[in-house]
């Protein structure tokens, strides 16, 4: 690891790191590093975010963080480094988008990441675009004595807004005159589920539908938010499903905003990137399945957020390549599915926390070193761990 005490040497103008080996995260004592004009952390085995605090070095003219373990999103405090005219991120399994400033360094790989500007069409939504009238919302756009829009029609604006990002080949019957319950002869809106008072959509399950766009980022915030973090989009969602059909691009970080999401279902699409760090805000999860995707990179330890209430991850049939010992942290647990990832290094003993566990799949991965007991099959456990060809772990 880095140590703390190089926060100490504050005229410090070069710090040459590249190819060591260095685990863990950046410790924080570096943004005192102010004098720093090149700072080469790249060929190393560094985790978690990209550091905010990067940002401050506003003297930086190189900076190259290649070849690590960094996940998660690009901060936008990255874009406060104008003297920057070198970049290096090659390699890194990220997510969201690349603040715009950092595209514009004179050096830089930053189009090897596959990920787009941060006001692009995708994050920046046309306002022309048409509003839902009263016919679809059964009700009034404007609660009686109020002059702001009711909470339902922000909710039908924003399908409205994403359907050309989620939908482009018009599989679905979304219309802003289509009523969204249907009546006695139209159909509802597909796949849309309203309940609740105030009336909210609260489901909305487009499994096997067809489509083929992306995740809109536009469902972690209404669309006349054009910028910033905005207010919630669809946030009276509890359920969504987008499975079994052909979107492609990544999750996006914006998901994490869906509080009250307890079903989460996005698998067997063309999903790739990383595990936004979001996902572990959704302490209401209870059911997250991203089987049979593209999905590479650490599991993020956010995933194993103590307060979650999740009892059912599967993430198997990808290409996640390290479980993080923080899922042992969920004590609702009863089914992990990992299996059929490049998953190496040991299997965390953490996972043997998991006493309410009745599944567990880790099958057609390159772990190495040993099984922890409390993973291996029983009356109450069904587990593929013997195809492992691995020795049980020694009890402590």
């Amino acid at each position: 690891t880095v140590p703390t005490q190089l926060g100490n040497l504050t005229g410090l103008g070069a710090l040459h790191l590249f190819g060591n080996q260095l685990t863990g995260s950046l410790p924080t004592q570096l943004e005192n590093l102010t004098a720093l004009s090149r700072l080469k952390l790249a060929g190393n085995q560094f985790t978690g975010s990209i550091p905010a605090f990067l940002g401050k070095l506003t003297a930086l003219i190189k900076l190259q963080l290649s070849g690590n373990q960094f996940t998660g999103t690009i901060p936008a405090e990255l874009g406060n480094l104008t003297a920057l005219t070198n970049l290096r991120m090659r390699n890194l399994t990220l997510t969201s988008c690349v603040p715009g400033a950092l595209s514009r360094v004179a050096k830089n790989d930053i189009a090897l990441l596959g990920l787009p500007d941060c006001r692009t069409p995708d994050t920046v939504l046309d306002m022309n675009q048409p509003t839902c009238t009263a016919t679809a919302l059964g009700e009034p756009r404007t609660a009686t004595g109020a002059t702001t829009v009711t909470d339902l029609a922000k909710d039908c604006d924003t399908l409205l807004a994403i359907r050309s990002k989620l939908d482009p080949t018009d599989q679905l019957n979304w219309a802003a005159d289509r009523p969204l319950a249907g009546t006695a002869a139209t159909d509802g809106w597909d796949g849309v589920t309203i309940s609740g008072t105030p009336k909210r959509i609260t489901a909305l399950d487009l499994t096997r539908r067809g489509l083929t766009g992306v995740i809109p980022t536009q469902l972690g915030r209404w669309p006349d938010i054009s910028d910033g973090p905005g207010a919630p989009g669809l946030s009276g969602l509890t359920s969504l499903k987008l499975g079994f059909n052909r979107l492609t691009g990544v999750i996006p970080t914006q998901i994490g905003r869906l509080t009250a999401l307890t079903h989460l279902d996005l698998r067997r699409n063309l999903l790739e990137g990383a595990l936004p760090t979001q996902l572990g805000d959704m302490t209401a999860l209870t059911t997250l399945r991203l089987t049979a995707n593209q999905l590479g990179g650490l599991i993020p330890t956010e995933l194993g957020n103590p307060a979650a209430a999740l009892t059912e991850l599967d993430a198997s049939w990808n290409r996640l390549t390290r479980v993080t010992e923080h899922l042992g942290n969920l004590a609702a647990l009863r089914t992990l599915r990992l299996a059929g990832n490049d998953l190496g290094g040991s299997i965390p003993a953490e996972l043997g926390n998991l006493s309410a566990l009745r599944e567990v799949t880790l099958a057609n991965n390159p772990f190495t070193g040993c099984v922890p007991a409390a993973l291996t099959a029983t009356t109450t456990l069904r587990s593929d761990t013997a195809s492992l060809r691995l020795a049980t772990c020694p009890s402590p």
